[in-house]
């Protein structure tokens, strides 16, 4: 639910619907608020609403701070299930996820690959782990290197054809389905 639509409960309520009717499903395996503006918490309860309906499987929020995130979960009946924030060797949170932790909410990583930024693909000592662990280096940031229970969150827009290639080799590997015709270069996941 973007922030447009987090000024009531009433119309993250009916944002859900509306996205349901344009995707012409029933449900969502889940729901974000995508960040803590405007009135976050009567967007949660709207949400939470969907959810106890059965528009949804889970409800969650994205980019919530640790601060924003505990005083949201004193006061909510239903814990998010996840909150998605950027995560990565660079980046890691370790405040954020001890909380996530606490509430047992599931972080999920945008960005695990940084964005293609700060040398990640030729980093030595992410190199060395990746080798260490017979793995590739997307492979094994893609998965959140072993250092959080969360879910990775897949990234394309800033990298190499062979960076993506990669990517998707990986993926396949794993069993993960590629959509295969897609006409934004670099949306390839």
């Amino acid at each position: 639910v973007w922030v447009s639509d987090m000024k009531t409960e009433e119309s993250a309520y009916e944002a859900v619907r509306t996205s349901l009717k344009k995707l012409d499903m029933e449900y969502v395996d889940l729901i974000l608020l995508h960040q803590a503006l405007g009135d976050y918490f009567a967007a949660y309860r709207g949400i939470t609403r969907a959810y106890k309906e059965g528009f949804a499987k889970a409800v969650g929020v994205s980019n919530f701070y640790p601060f924003v995130l505990a005083n949201l979960c004193a006061n909510v009946e239903v814990i998010p299930a996840v909150n998605q924030v950027e995560l990565h060797p660079f980046f890691q949170q370790e405040n954020a996820l001890e909380l996530m932790k606490e509430y047992g909410i599931a972080p999920q990583a945008w960005g695990p690959l940084a964005e293609g930024k700060h040398g990640i693909f030729t980093d030595p000592l992410l190199t060395e782990i990746g080798s260490i662990r017979k793995e590739t280096l997307i492979g094994h940031l893609h998965r959140g290197g072993g250092e959080y229970d969360g879910i990775p969150y897949g990234e394309g827009c800033w990298f190499t054809q062979e960076q993506i290639r990669e990517i998707i080799d990986y993926a396949a590997a794993k069993g993960i389905e590629i959509i295969p015709e897609i006409d934004l270069p670099g949306h390839m996941l």
